[in-house]
């Protein structure tokens, strides 16, 4: 089913399974254009290493469905993954509720939650806020002795994408990505967003009588007495941005610690959040790796970037301007070559119109090559035709090739570079993409 963004339909199936969100477990949910997933990651991992049992439903997924779905780190194994979401579909189709695949896959996770009996689900916004799936959840009520509920909310940055979805304006992105915040629940944003939608979130805070903080990229920014300043923690995950989103993240702890969120009245301390920090994994996302590429086990070093809108896609250019500016180790030349070989790939119905502006330069070489279509649980998602994506890279480079095929697009870049003609290979412009590199990865490293 193609996207229609309604609650009602999730609230009756929700009904006649239980109201699984309604039972033991209490929720932080996390919206926003980039950097929603990390936030995820960062605060899921530092309630597990806090030893607070903790699931995590992000979306989409990477390499299969059940991974979109953790419970304490691990995805839920596939078959038990299966079994819960076949019970779901037969509830759907059994009471003719009619919900989309986003809505099912949702509701699996929220079962999988009351089955597995967490503490704290740490949960995605798939597209939007307002009307998306995840929001059916309530605020949390401490004076009501509740056991469930949302205890925070969270905003990342918010940027252009998915216009004509949830608006052609920021304010308008804005009002769909705040319509999480829940009545009397505080809410975190990123400081560096825009003042538009500063403004816009703060008249619904306001509104809804939801405290808000607005965090800093700020090495002396302190999280309450317990876990200490920004600058006492080091990120895993590449991308000054991942600054901000580490430092919503760690607001989120403060409150929970400074509200006496858990069930076991415990703080999470410093030492663990520390070391929960340390821990994070977000494959996909500015990761570097050596991937096999073949069955005679060619391989190629690669930065991996899901960037799938301009925000994102600048915040990838200036990783990449580091590279091109750094030295190379083995170079042996006076002057270093700094073209970029580009393997890129986007979803269908993407505005890429400037979107490579600062990330691809006039000696770089392009592979342009498109995931692969039937993505599990999504059929909705289609990759977008090479050619036209040809047509707007041709004002930034005439270094053009054609693989519509991603693994002869790898063999490509391997031919290339075979001469370590170039000082970095970036492959980016979908998570669907990214996806597929892992899984030749993992089909041909095994």
């Amino acid at each position: 089913m193609p996207l229609d963004l309604q609650l009602h339909r999730i609230q009756n199936l929700l009904k006649y399974i239980g109201n699984p969100q309604k039972s033991t477990w209490k929720a932080i949910h996390v919206a926003g254009t980039n950097g929603k997933g990390s936030v995820c990651a960062y605060i899921s991992n530092i309630l597990t290493n806090s030893k607070i049992k903790t699931g995590r439903f992000t979306s989409p997924h990477l390499i299969t469905r059940n991974d979109s779905i953790t419970i304490d780190g691990t995805p839920v194994p596939y078959e038990k993954f299966i079994e819960i979401e076949n019970n779901i579909k037969a509830k759907n189709q059994e009471f003719k509720t009619g919900c989309t695949e986003f809505e099912l896959l949702t509701c699996t996770a929220f079962e999988i939650f009351k089955l597995y009996q967490v503490e704290i689900a740490v949960i995605e916004v798939g597209l939007g806020g307002r009307l998306d799936a995840t929001n059916i959840l309530e605020p949390f009520n401490k004076e009501a002795n509740e056991s469930n509920g949302v205890l925070v909310t969270a905003i990342t940055k918010i940027a252009m994408d998915h216009e004509k979805i949830l608006g052609d304006t920021l304010s308008k992105i804005a009002f769909e990505k705040a319509g999480i915040i829940k009545e009397a629940i505080p809410c975190v944003i990123d400081g560096s967003n825009d003042e538009e939608v500063l403004k816009m979130v703060e008249k619904i805070s306001k509104d809804l009588n939801s405290k808000l903080y607005k965090v800093k990229n700020d090495e002396n920014y302190q999280f309450g007495d317990v876990l200490g300043f920004l600058k006492d923690y080091k990120s895993p995950l590449l991308g000054d941005y991942q600054r901000f989103n580490l430092s919503i993240a760690l607001k989120v702890i403060e409150i929970i610690n400074s509200q006496n969120l858990l069930n076991n009245s415990n703080l999470i301390n410093k030492k663990d959040a520390i070391n929960g920090v340390l821990g994070v994994k977000w494959p996909g996302r500015l990761q570097e790796l050596e991937i096999t590429i073949s069955k005679d086990f060619k391989k190629l070093p690669v930065l991996i970037d899901g960037a799938h809108n301009i925000q994102a896609a600048n915040e990838l250019s200036k990783c990449v301007d580091d590279i091109r500016s750094s030295e190379s180790a083995t170079n042996t030349e006076s002057e270093s070559n700094n073209d970029i070989l580009f393997i890129i790939g986007l979803t269908e119905g993407k505005n890429i119109n400037g979107m490579f502006d600062k990330l691809i330069k006039r000696n770089d070489t392009v592979i342009i090559s498109k995931f692969n279509e039937g993505i599990d649980g999504m059929p909705w998602i289609k990759p977008k035709d090479p050619i036209s994506i040809r047509d707007e890279l041709k004002k930034l480079t005439g270094n053009l090739i054609i693989e519509s095929n991603i693994e002869k697009a790898l063999e490509k870049a391997y031919s290339l570079n075979s001469d370590l003609k170039f000082k970095k290979i970036v492959i980016c412009g979908s998570l669907y993409l990214a996806a597929d590199i892992l899984r030749i990865n993992n089909k041909y490293a095994n």
